[in-house]
């Protein structure tokens, strides 16, 4: 799935005009372009921070505190993915594991 230059323009909007800043905010927003896998949450989540860093202070933001405090809820959603994806990581990790060890008891069986 291609993510839109526009739909990424609009969720930065989104995000710089708001009053309030948190990590769960920034992943619902994410959510809402589509985005399954975490690899790709990442990279927006990746693009997003980019954006914001490179942003006057002046142009969305009321404030300087405003501009760092939607870096710090950015870094947070992405420590959330990051979690996620070490946890979906370690899943399936452990059905390859168990898989192996199921086609090995099955060849000792045969033999």
């Amino acid at each position: 799935m291609a993510i839109q230059f526009e739909k990424m323009a609009k969720l930065f909007v989104e995000l710089a005009t708001d009053n309030y800043f948190s990590a769960d905010k920034v992943l619902k927003l994410i959510d809402k372009l589509g985005v399954q896998s975490f690899t790709a949450k990442s990279l927006v989540v990746q693009a997003l921070y980019q954006a914001v860093y490179d942003v006057s202070p002046n142009q969305f933001f009321r404030t300087l505190e405003s501009k760092t405090a939607l870096l710090q809820a950015i870094r947070e959603a992405a420590d959330v993915i990051e979690e996620q994806l070490a946890i979906e990581e370690e899943e399936h990790i452990e059905k390859e594991l168990l898989t192996y060890d199921e086609d090995i008891l099955e060849d000792s069986i045969e033999e």
